[in-house]
């Protein structure tokens, strides 16, 4: 019992959850069927998989968007290897995806969404972080003082592979798409449970393109989500350059 919360607490990218399963652990009294009865409900919730589908929701990919369109509702931002932790048969007998994005186009929508504070539908965690770098200018002051010095990062600027691979670097999910062809993602995932999947763009930031980061940063940012260029570039036909 609890050698699992203990890779619970490991895959989960939730500050707040994996407190939680901690308090959990030191708890007397729960045995292995409670974790396998209501607190699996809880941890792994069926209708994750009531369509023989479930989405992995990589956050500043669209995952808002997808998760509201196949599930009608805002989702967790739990790695693949969480669920597998919770329950490895059922997470491997689902059809599992996720949705990825460049990486660097990814970092400015990330950094956009922290100095704004959130949005309408997800707000950002300890905001006041994030206060001095408000002015657009300061995205390159963000990289190179603030950034390359943190050992514990927000969900939003964790590397993408950390939601859908093992920490070995093995791919956890079925499939993996990439945002900047999202409409082939609505049609498989259409085919999939057999209904139509319209995809809007519901938890979209303002437009990334006057963000501008110099070569350095650049230079940092690759080499910081170097993971994601490997991992996923190898799963998608090598669309990001990483070098």
């Amino acid at each position: 019992m609890f050698k699992k919360i203990e890779k619970l607490i490991s895959a989960s990218t939730d500050p707040q959850l994996r407190f939680n399963l901690r308090v959990l652990a030191v708890k007397s009294g729960i045995n292995a069927q409670t974790f396998k009865g209501s607190l699996e409900k809880l941890l792994y919730p069926s209708y994750l998989t009531e369509d023989g589908i479930q989405f992995i929701h990589v956050p500043k990919a669209a995952g808002t968007s997808i998760a509201s369109a196949i599930y009608s509702r805002v989702i967790p931002h739990h790695s693949a290897e969480y669920y597998h932790c919770v329950n490895s048969s059922r997470f491997r007998e689902t059809f599992s995806f996720a949705v990825v994005r460049d990486p660097i186009e990814r970092f400015k929508s990330s950094f956009r969404f922290l100095i704004s504070g959130g949005t309408k539908t997800v707000k950002v965690k300890n905001s006041f972080k994030y206060k001095r770098f408000q002015k657009k200018q300061d995205i390159n002051c963000f990289v190179k003082e603030w950034l390359i010095n943190q050992k514990t990062l927000d969900f939003t600027l964790m590397p993408q592979s950390d939601f859908v691979c093992s920490k070995k670097g093995d791919l956890l999910v079925t499939k993996i798409f990439d945002l900047s062809d999202i409409e082939s993602c609505s049609k498989f995932i259409s085919k999939k449970v057999g209904k139509d999947i319209y995809i809007p763009r519901i938890n979209s930031t303002n437009d990334q393109s006057r963000l501008y980061l110099n070569e350095d940063s650049i230079k940092i940012l690759k080499e910081f989500y170097s993971k994601d260029y490997e991992l996923l570039n190898k799963h998608i036909g090598y669309l990001w350059h990483g070098s």
